[in-house]
């Protein structure tokens, strides 16, 4: 919860497993792709994997560059996938501690339910 913010936002960070490593990764269903902060040690350790990205990225702060590791495994609970993962300039934030984003690409085939006391979702296999 932002309790510095008269909107009291909630932003839910779920536990996740990108090649092995632990993140905590932002539900983010606004954005279109899973990313994860090059300043994280999954990120960090990802970069030599990466590619340049396809596209630059247009985010509140402005167009970035992005690198993207190609097929990357990412496991959240039980749902798993394999899928292109952005490497996104960034550093972990206090009021939203998170490595990365968790976005549409992945999200796309699962159902959410989100509430005051915390978040729930079912995801299928496509």
């Amino acid at each position: 919860i932002d309790g510095d913010s008269t909107v009291r936002g909630l932003a839910f960070v779920v536990p996740a497993k990108l090649e092995g490593r632990a993140v905590d990764l932002l539900l983010d269903t606004g954005a279109l792709r899973t990313d994860v902060l090059s300043a994280s040690s999954a990120g960090a350790s990802l970069l030599p994997r990466s590619v340049p990205g396809r596209d630059a990225l247009i985010a509140a702060s402005g167009r970035i560059i992005t690198r993207t590791v190609r097929r990357a495994s990412l496991r959240v609970g039980e749902h798993a996938v394999t899928t292109d993962v952005d490497i996104v300039e960034g550093l972990r934030d206090d009021t939203c501690p998170r490595d990365g984003v968790i976005a549409m690409d992945v999200l796309r085939h699962c159902v959410l339910l989100l509430g005051a006391q915390g978040a729930q979702g079912r995801c299928r296999v496509p």
